[in-house]
């Protein structure tokens, strides 16, 4: 299943591919964005201050860009871990719904229950 990328995810990956210096194109390949969505979000990072415009050509990271980066870093550790015990939780309950319920709701009857013969009622 192929998961979308957050807001948070997509700064992270333009961040990253930043990192010393880039330019425009290589951070839109590199963080796998549109034209479009790689100028609205430069623009916001530039914003933000988490990168630099170095000759009007060249994006670099900033001291803010890389505590956002560390942050992100144990950000997306706690919340793979999150979503592993969310998981473990779900195995769980499926577990318990199963022991509770048994086969009870899988048995179906192989045939319908035969019907006794109507007698017309006499007029």
């Amino acid at each position: 299943m192929t998961k979308y990328r957050t807001r948070l995810d997509i700064i992270a990956d333009i961040l990253s591919v930043a990192g010393g210096s880039a330019r425009k194109t290589r951070i839109m390949f590199g963080a796998n964005l549109s034209f479009d969505l790689a100028n609205r979000y430069l623009a916001e990072v530039l914003k933000a201050g988490l990168v630099s415009l170095c000759d009007d050509r060249f994006y670099s990271l900033t001291q803010r860009g890389k505590e956002y980066l560390k942050t992100y870093s144990e950000y997306s550790r706690l919340k793979k871990r999150a979503e592993e015990q969310a998981d473990s939780i779900a195995a769980a309950a499926a577990s318990l719904q199963k022991l509770s319920w048994g086969d009870t709701l899988r048995t179906a009857p192989t045939k319908a229950p035969r019907r006794l013969p109507i007698e017309p009622r006499p007029r």
